[in-house]
């Protein structure tokens, strides 16, 4: 049989068809899936009921709202998702050349938003969004009672890069009115601190999600971070934790204060190779979770 599998790997190459993969990967399938299951029940658990938006409704607390824009392309279908948002923000936004600064500076000067105020800024081109949002929000996040990170997600490597941010952003987002309400929710429900979309549905990210956890390098990264924040990591276990795959979600600062304490800087991170797995910014994409319930707060699913 492994014999077989060889031969269609070799005919087959690098094309995906989720039953192939399945059958090419079987071994592999087998030791993931008890890892799936598990994560798709506790987020089931996990999963929060978002309450209506009421009219004139006074949120308590300041909220930022931080995009990272690699690829100004994106910044129309970023606008359609911010432009209902009626609870007080600020827009934070990196970018890493000047020149795509006045790209984004330009499209929001003709492209009204509620948004108090609009700071764009220019980062190192270093771990990816991660860098740039920690950079960013480093010395203001604590004016804030909640955080939000977005980024131009398209994940090029995969044919569902964009299906994966789209639907990323229709969760946390959707037309803004999404992310009122959960900005309400988070306002209401003080045992919260962290709200992260579901895994993602196609059946080659479901997989990753879960090889993920499994990966003993990322075992080892996360649970030195999570160390170094001062928790004790004694009995840590990644599985036991779900992230927010694509590193987009909506946060109470205080549940993750310990992220934007630490000074990271972009000497930190690998120059940009494309690589998929194994830096600092997908170990970062790992310890939200972690940390916030480390603080005391849970995680909400949507």
């Amino acid at each position: 049989m492994s014999g077989i599998r060889s031969l269609v790997s070799a005919a087959f190459g690098w094309f995906y068809h989720p039953v192939l993969h399945r059958w090419r990967h079987k071994e592999e399938y087998k030791m993931l899936r008890p890892i799936l299951n598990d994560s798709l029940s506790r987020m089931r658990a996990m999963r929060i009921r978002l309450p209506e938006f009421p009219a004139a409704c006074s949120v308590a607390g300041r909220t930022a709202v931080q995009i990272h824009v690699f690829y100004t392309d994106l910044l129309a279908e970023f606008y359609g998702h911010l432009k209902g948002i009626e609870v007080p923000y600020d827009l934070y936004i990196s970018t890493d050349t000047q020149e795509k600064k006045h790209t984004i500076e330009d499209f929001f000067s003709n492209h009204v938003l509620s948004a108090r105020k609009i700071v764009v800024e220019v980062f190192a081109n270093r771990g990816r969004d991660v860098y740039p949002f920690l950079e960013q929000m480093h010395d203001r996040v604590f004016d804030y009672s909640y955080v939000a990170h977005f980024h131009t997600k398209k994940s090029v490597y995969i044919k569902e890069g964009d299906a994966w941010r789209q639907a990323l952003l229709k969760k946390l987002l959707g037309d803004g009115g999404r992310f009122n309400r959960i900005i309400f929710f988070l306002s209401t429900n003080a045992s919260y601190g962290l709200v992260i979309h579901d895994i993602p549905g196609q059946p080659v990210l479901k997989w990753g999600y879960a090889a993920t956890k499994n990966d003993q390098w990322n075992q080892d990264s996360v649970k030195k971070e999570y160390s170094s924040f001062g928790f004790d990591s004694e009995k840590f276990d990644l599985r036991e934790y779900e992230h927010s795959a694509g590193t987009m979600f909506i946060a109470r600062v205080k549940s993750v204060r310990q992220v934007f304490e630490k000074k990271y800087l972009p000497s930190d991170f690998p120059e940009e190779r494309g690589q998929l797995k194994h830096t600092l910014q997908h170990t970062l994409e790992l310890v939200w979770h972690p940390v916030c319930a480390g603080n005391g707060y849970k995680l909400g699913v949507v």
